[in-house]
């Protein structure tokens, strides 16, 4: 890919202006080892075959990236004036030490640190243009014991791996659409490089176990997920109140109000028992008011605010012996959520749930008419 090309040149370049020679052996040592009982056959040279890092020399920065079919995430470690910033993203991160000059297309760009993010590439969540990513400042003993780990895994025998997988024979396969790619810093200028497209080296699964370890330890999205309900612009919101076990014969009231999809509405209210409206209706419709019109959003937000609900963000919580549950999803244009999905009843709940099911009913019948 043009962007592990990249990283390879100017890993090579980095090295040498830094006045550091990068451990080189005279022959590389190729490798092609059958897959599971003639699948195919996976091939790749690997240059490094150390097992020790010369003394002193510690882990001073990581880039780690998965992606494919199943995976698009991005684990990177980087000096800091405070310790080492630990980020998971899904966007491309930017490393200007490797990665070369500063982009106008990168965001979150700190210029001191010489870091920041691949606006263009993110797959994150649609509704929220800053993508989420998580960032955590660890320090120098725990990036000792990340690198001790590391290379007790073997990772060291990584350098130079440069593997893709070859289908049998007669087998046409165009993406199968997972490659890794890893660049370790260290803090005697030598950069291990290792990259591999559906195929990886021996010991991938010990090697990747300590990085996804270190950083599920090392993860912080809190400030997306506030306790509070923030006076901040909302780009959607969700309240829906139902049945995860039962899709038959059982109340259904849902509202999704979209402002990034011209203002759309979308209501169902299932009301077999006739609670709130005559037994038996059964009513699911959507609607897009326009660019210029404008969704009741701040009625429904207010009803979570007055009940102080905020406290249930991110609360997931499922029991089948509970008829109804609630769901409720603010994407707010910050790029902050709230999302709650729980049959947890807070205090006042019944006089919640009749006040947010009276402002579906009222919203579908501004827009529809009377429900006869």
């Amino acid at each position: 890919m043009k962007l592990t090309v990249a990283l390879s040149v100017a890993a090579v370049v980095l090295a040498m202006m830094a006045g550091c020679v990068r451990n080189t052996h005279a022959e590389t040592e190729a490798s092609s080892a059958e897959t599971a009982a003639g699948t195919g056959t996976s091939s790749g040279s690997a240059a490094g075959g150390r097992t020790e890092l010369p003394d002193g020399v510690t882990l001073d920065g990581l880039k780690y990236s998965r992606w494919g079919m199943r995976m698009n995430q991005n684990y990177s470690i980087r000096r800091t004036a405070e310790g080492y910033e630990c980020a998971i993203t899904r966007s491309e991160v930017y490393w200007p030490e490797i990665d070369g000059e500063e982009t106008a297309e990168y965001y979150d760009y700190d210029p001191e640190t010489g870091y920041g993010y691949d606006h263009s590439s993110s797959l994150g969540d649609p509704f929220n243009p800053s993508e989420k990513f998580s960032r955590v400042t660890v320090q120098k003993n725990e990036m000792d014991e990340l690198c001790d780990a590391l290379v007790e895994a073997g990772v060291l025998a990584w350098d130079g791996y440069d593997g893709k997988w070859t289908p049998p024979v007669g087998m046409e396969v165009t993406d199968t659409g997972e490659t890794f790619d890893l660049l370790l810093l260290f803090s005697d200028g030598q950069v291990l490089h290792a990259h591999g497209v559906d195929t990886e080296p021996d010991n991938f699964n010990e090697v990747w176990s300590v990085i996804s370890d270190f950083f599920e330890e090392h993860q912080d999205y809190s400030r997306y997920y506030p306790t509070d309900f923030p006076d901040e612009p909302i780009e959607s919101l969700t309240v829906k109140f139902y049945n995860p076990y039962r899709h038959m014969h059982t109340p259904v009231w849902l509202i999704e109000l979209h402002k990034s999809w011209e203002n759309q509405w979308t209501i169902t209210m299932n009301d077999p028992q006739g609670e709130f409206l005559p037994a038996g209706t059964d009513i699911s419709e959507y609607d897009r008011l326009g660019e210029s019109a404008e969704l009741p959003i701040d009625r429904f937000y207010g009803i979570l605010k007055k009940y102080s609900l905020g406290e249930y963000n991110q609360e997931d919580t499922h029991d089948p012996e509970k008829e109804e549950h609630w769901n409720v999803i603010i994407n707010y244009e910050n790029g902050q959520r709230f999302d709650c999905d729980t049959n947890l009843q807070p205090e006042g709940y019944e006089d919640f749930r009749r006040e947010m099911i009276q402002a579906i009913i009222d919203t579908y019948e501004t827009y529809k008419g009377p429900i006869r």
